[in-house]
């Protein structure tokens, strides 16, 4: 089983630039992100139409690249979890982690005894059962990296106790969500937003374990470093190509009329 290399990162207190993939689910994307150096890319089965398949594709183009793979799963229970670790997944985001029983029961599906009890199966990431099978499970419960997504108001009031989850490693910030079940949707900069992130960057400090949210480049990502921030969702494909064909068109268009002047 391959190091996790977001989970060395993180260690050093460095930051990890996090790429999503969530609507155009092509190896030759993950690939290219593999060729511009990032550490890892963040896979979305949530909220989109992935397919194992499709997933077992875009791993194996990681793997060429030496590039992790971090699924955030949707929230089914056992298979959601351990099917995307079978597949190669070096890490996972449960979003909508509730309270500290859900924290744990994450741990449990995601990982084996003596911390879970995951199934023992004979995926790629156990090299089809090639692997030793007690150092598979010692290497997949050191380097499999999980994160808790905290993005409703419930996962704040219990924010202290599931970043004491073992086998937690990063508690990331939903913010448009946590907006929503605060009643104030959109109002990102509102005081009980700033607020909730201040608890969550507290409690990851107290327990020793590192947070993140999803940030564009600019002030606001500097806040978000100064707070003690290391795991940065930066961009999603969509984003990148919304943003730039739209500059395309209207740059275009701007020297068109010029030209009809």
């Amino acid at each position: 089983m391959r190091r996790n290399k977001v989970k060395e990162i993180l260690k050093r207190g460095e930051v990890v630039i996090v790429p999503e993939i969530n609507r155009i689910f092509s190896p030759k994307i993950v690939e290219i992100l593999g060729l511009l150096n990032y550490e890892c890319v963040w896979i979305d089965m949530e909220h989109s139409d992935l397919s194992l398949e499709k997933l077992s594709d875009m791993v194996v183009a990681a793997r060429g690249t030496d590039m992790d793979v971090i699924v955030r799963i949707a929230k089914g229970g056992y298979t959601s979890v351990i099917q995307p670790l079978e597949i190669g997944a070096t890490g996972l985001v449960l979003p909508h982690c509730m309270s500290v029983d859900e924290a744990r029961e994450f741990v449990r599906m995601a990982k084996f005894a003596p911390m879970g009890l995951r199934g023992i199966g004979a995926g790629r990431d156990s090299e089809y059962g090639l692997a030793n099978l007690n150092e598979y499970i010692e290497k997949a419960n050191k380097e499999t990296l999980l994160i808790a997504q905290v993005e409703d108001k419930e996962a704040v009031d219990e924010v202290d106790g599931i970043a004491g989850v073992e086998g937690i490693d990063v508690l990331f910030i939903g913010p448009v969500d946590l907006s929503q079940s605060y009643g104030i949707t959109g109002q990102l900069d509102h005081p009980i937003i700033r607020q909730a992130i201040e608890k969550v960057a507290i409690a990851c400090k107290k327990h020793g374990k590192s947070w993140g949210l999803p940030v564009e480049q600019g002030e606001r990502m500097r806040k978000i470093l100064d707070k003690g921030a290391r795991f940065l969702n930066c961009a999603s494909e969509m984003n990148i190509l919304l943003k730039g064909f739209k500059e395309v068109r209207e740059h275009s268009k701007s020297i068109i009329k010029i030209e009809e002047e």
